[in-house]
């Protein structure tokens, strides 16, 4: 999964949507990671709502220049 993630990621530096300087095989380690995490959650019932939200801002995060 995480490989797949990795060639979505290097397309969309290529495009400009990802300003972050992280290398593209940790972004993609960390977007799976949140993933993962977040897909826990929904088995708690979390609202998907809620889910959808968070993944969101997480990799609006994670692919910020903020996120260096």
């Amino acid at each position: 999964m995480w490989a797949t993630t990795e060639g979505a990621v290097k397309r969309e530096r290529e495009k400009g949507s990802i300003q972050t300087k992280t290398d593209a095989r940790t972004l993609a380690y960390i977007m799976v990671a949140l993933y993962s995490g977040l897909l826990n959650y929904k088995m708690t019932e979390m609202p998907e709502e809620e889910i959808k939200k968070i993944w969101q801002g997480g990799v609006q995060l994670i692919v910020s220049k903020g996120g260096k």
